[in-house]
């Protein structure tokens, strides 16, 4: 799988909070520098939220004013 597809992939995980080595375990049987690849792209892309426990997931969807 491309780095690419596996950003793709990782965002829908973390839709709920993982930690990184969950996320690697999930994708054990991609290369490994691809996986990294991935996870470098995605976080110089994306602030993603680190909880308490250091697990990583999605930041919320801002909430939209309505136009007037």
């Amino acid at each position: 799988m491309s780095a690419a597809a596996l950003v793709t992939q990782i965002q829908k995980l973390l839709a709920q909070p993982h930690s990184f080595y969950e996320v690697l375990q999930r994708f054990e049987t991609e290369d490994y520098r691809t996986v990294l690849q991935a996870w470098g792209d995605l976080r110089r892309d994306v602030a993603l939220v680190v909880d308490a426990h250091g697990r990583y997931r999605l930041p919320q969807e801002p909430a939209t004013a309505p136009l007037r």
